[in-house]
């Protein structure tokens, strides 16, 4: 490549003569040439002018990469002027054809992030939608454009909008585990779980040997409250390949939660937390619940603190923090916490509950004023 560019800009901008004949002062250097990258496609010679000595096999095969290369950036320039027909047209080789779409795909993957960020009204979900709408018409028969469009259409709340999008993928590559789960997930979200478990267990079926489908229908049957099925397979996905994961693991620390095998969830929660430069949120929550389990107070509430620090989103730590307060008969400091939790989470009606139920308490035990002492 370095030979390549060197050749074209030579080619372009011939040598100068010596330095002896050229004034180099300010006011008489000559100016840089530059050129947009897309433009070299213009000044790609023959292999046979490049490499005069090669043999003629040698040359139709090297011309072939470079008649690839030239249709490459000259496609690069069409797509920059919105010749999106160019592009869906183009003859180039799977890996330069998917370098087109790429850069679309990454950006609608970093806007949908912004997007869930923000919420259902994010104008990142709009941006989002614009990229995979324009990788989806540069390769039309790409899977991962409609897997992108269906993410989004969930996250603007469109759901029959996202079954379209996950179907259309699912069609292009009917053993897409990723559009599977997208269908899977708008069955959940439209309380359809017996949809849900069977599109969950299709997965699972086409890829035994993948730990991801048996995560998520140990994640389903563990959510469905059959923590039996849900063990069972998040074990046996421990045993495929990269299935010993965080995640994983989390699963299983969560049935031994459930199940108040507080002593079995604390020393796998401790691994995973010692394993980690920095745990979580969620693992520092989850080892506050078994310390909770536990009544081992203090250590509970500097696990949920950790958790807050780490991710001031999760409010049920926050909450928990005001539920040790109560275990330890300081209704102040639980008062206290609940309102923080509101704070942070104005719609949050748990707490809400239990802030009332503490106010309520508190105001029981306060002492008698003389004027109400001399109503009695």
């Amino acid at each position: 490549t370095t030979f390549l560019l060197g050749h074209i800009i030579f080619r372009k901008y011939p040598l100068l003569p010596s330095s002896t004949d050229i004034d180099f002062t300010p006011q008489h250097q000559p100016a840089i040439p530059f050129a947009h990258l897309t433009n070299l496609s213009k000044y790609v010679d023959t292999a046979e002018r490049l490499w005069p000595n090669i043999s003629r096999d040698e040359a139709s095969i090297l011309n072939k990469e470079l008649n690839g290369h030239k249709e490459y950036l000259f496609l690069l320039s069409e797509g920059i002027s919105g010749n999106l027909q160019a592009l869906r047209q183009n003859t180039l080789p799977k890996p330069l054809a998917d370098s087109l779409v790429a850069p679309h795909l990454t950006s609608a993957k970093q806007e949908i992030q912004k997007a869930q960020i923000d919420g259902q009204s994010s104008q990142h979900w709009g941006e989002a939608k614009r990229y995979a709408l324009t990788a989806q018409m540069i390769d039309p028969n790409s899977v991962e454009p409609w897997l992108l469009l269906g993410e989004i259409a969930v996250g603007e709340g469109f759901l029959e909008l996202a079954r379209e999008k996950f179907s259309k993928a699912q069609d292009l590559s009917p053993t897409s585990i990723e559009a599977l789960n997208g269908l899977a997930r708008i069955s959940g979200l439209q309380s359809n779980f017996v949809e849900m478990e069977k599109i969950l267990i299709e997965a699972q079926q086409l890829e035994m040997g993948n730990w991801i489908p048996q995560y998520n229908l140990a994640t389903f049957y563990q959510q469905q409250g059959s923590s039996a099925k849900s063990i069972s397979l998040l074990q046996d996905a421990l045993e495929l390949p990269n299935g010993d994961n965080e995640k994983t693991r989390v699963g299983i620390v969560e049935y031994y939660i459930e199940q108040e095998e507080w002593t079995r969830g604390l020393l796998e929660i401790d691994r995973l937390i010692q394993q980690r430069k920095n745990p979580t949120a969620s693992m520092w929550f989850l080892r506050g619940r078994i310390h909770f389990g536990l009544e081992l107070w203090q250590k509970a509430e500097i696990d949920f603190r950790k958790a807050t620090l780490e991710d001031p989103q999760m409010h049920a730590a926050r909450g928990s923090i005001g539920l040790i307060k109560i275990a330890l008969g300081d209704l102040e400091g639980a008062a206290q916490a609940f309102r923080s939790t509101l704070r942070f989470d104005p719609n949050n009606d748990v707490a809400r509950r239990n802030l009332q139920q503490v106010l309520e308490q508190l105001n029981s035990t306060l002492p008698l004023t003389p004027q109400q002492r001399s109503q009695q």
